[in-house]
């Protein structure tokens, strides 16, 4: 999962603050994101320990969350986490989130490592793709157009 200010998604998206600009034009939503009192009630509201919205959660496990950078890294080790991060710099990982998401223009990108990378190893992967039963296949789920 690919997780930007520019994107669908981000850890910030089911706040309220975040929703008010998010309708905004991407200039606009830049200059607001860059703002110090949006930052910081942004930071507060993704810091809520009890979200109400499942979304928020997953968006905001800043333990599965990496900041994608070059060259990429497929298997990334658990302390190269925003939440690890965040630790080492004595931060919240709402905070460390929130600035590597204004990167590059605003458009910095955080990687989420989901199904098949459990125990954050790609070994179980390459065992089933190894597997003599295994055929690999590519699937894009998009819409079939008549």
């Amino acid at each position: 999962m690919l997780l930007g200010y520019e994107l669908t998604l981000n850890p910030f998206c089911t706040t309220d603050s975040y929703k008010a600009i998010a309708i905004c034009r991407w200039k606009a939503r830049l200059a607001a994101l860059r703002a110090p009192e949006l930052r910081a009630r942004m930071v507060e509201e993704a810091t809520d320990p009890n979200p109400k919205n499942p979304l928020a959660t997953f968006v905001r496990d800043f333990r599965a969350h990496l900041s994608l950078t070059e060259p990429l890294n497929y298997e990334p080790a658990p302390d190269t986490s925003i939440a690890a991060e965040a630790r080492r710099r004595g931060i919240q990982p709402a905070e460390l989130a929130y600035d590597l998401l204004l990167e590059k223009d605003g458009r910095n990108i955080l990687f989420v490592a989901t199904v098949n990378y459990a125990e954050k190893s790609l070994e179980a992967t390459l065992e089933m793709l190894r597997h003599r039963d295994t055929v690999p296949g590519l699937g894009d789920a998009g819409r079939i157009w008549a």
